[in-house]
């Protein structure tokens, strides 16, 4: 056993002594009821600021949700302008190619037309060549 050093010894042996009094300490009812009824109005404040930080939650759920929404509901919307600005291109090129190529080929047939009659007017002077 190891030795300790005592310099107060009279403090020592009120700790080591139990107390007599200690034994008739047991908590009563009377005593538990008056602990509870002091405690009370700690505890319902606590629960007060439970709910309310419930409440709280609550509401930043609420205004998450809602912002999500909104998100989702604008980028729906962004999306849908974007296609539908890329579809009226497509159908504006689309225009701008069939009026050109409608007016390339009316080109081509002007062409083909006076081609013909070049030929025609060539052979018709190889004709009079031929018979003079």
């Amino acid at each position: 056993m190891a030795r300790i050093r005592v310099f107060n010894q009279g403090l020592l042996d009120g700790l080591v002594q139990p107390d007599p009094d200690a034994a008739a300490a047991v908590p009563t009812q009377q005593w538990k009821e008056e602990e509870a009824a002091a405690m009370a109005p700690y505890r319902k404040a606590r629960q007060q600021q439970k709910a309310h930080l419930k409440d709280l939650e609550d509401l930043r759920a609420r205004r998450y949700e809602r912002n999500r929404r909104e998100a989702l509901a604008q980028a729906a919307e962004s999306d849908r302008r974007v296609r539908e600005h890329i579809n009226l291109n497509k159908v504006r090129t689309e225009e701008t190619y069939q009026k050109n190529y409608s007016s390339i080929m009316a080109g081509k047939e002007l062409a083909s037309t006076i081609k013909k009659q070049q030929d025609l007017e060539d052979q018709a002077n190889h004709n009079k060549k031929v018979r003079v």
